[in-house]
């Protein structure tokens, strides 16, 4: 996915909403920002991400999935804050300007496949 604002490439995600379970909020994310709806399998890591600007800081705890399409079609996010989704082949990745969560989850794909050579 295309963030809008710097034309680099991510994960679909976002914030939950109180009260909701985790792999909720990650299901609603991923069809809202994608069209696909998805299950969860297993958590593929856990990572912290700390920002200042002159008024405020935000220190945002991420949680990326390993998920299982299970419907939907993949389309362009309607008003939001993404202009394009598109899958691409791994051996791509190194060829597109990720964002740094992007770059760990291809990171984690690589390393999850290395074991099973």
């Amino acid at each position: 996915m295309a963030p809008r604002s710097r034309r680099q490439w991510t994960l679909p995600g976002g914030g939950i909403d109180f009260g909701e379970p985790i792999e909720h909020g990650m299901m609603r994310e991923v069809l809202e920002e994608t069209g696909l709806a998805v299950e969860p399998r297993d958590v593929a890591f856990v990572d912290d991400w700390i920002y200042h600007t002159p008024y405020s800081s935000c220190h945002n705890i991420r949680i990326v999935y390993w998920a299982k399409v299970i419907g939907g079609t993949l389309r362009d996010e309607v008003d939001g804050s993404t202009d394009r989704c598109k899958y691409f082949r791994l051996a791509r990745a190194a060829q597109i300007d990720l964002v740094d969560l992007a770059q760990l989850g291809v990171d984690a794909v690589r390393s999850r496949s290395s074991g099973f050579h």
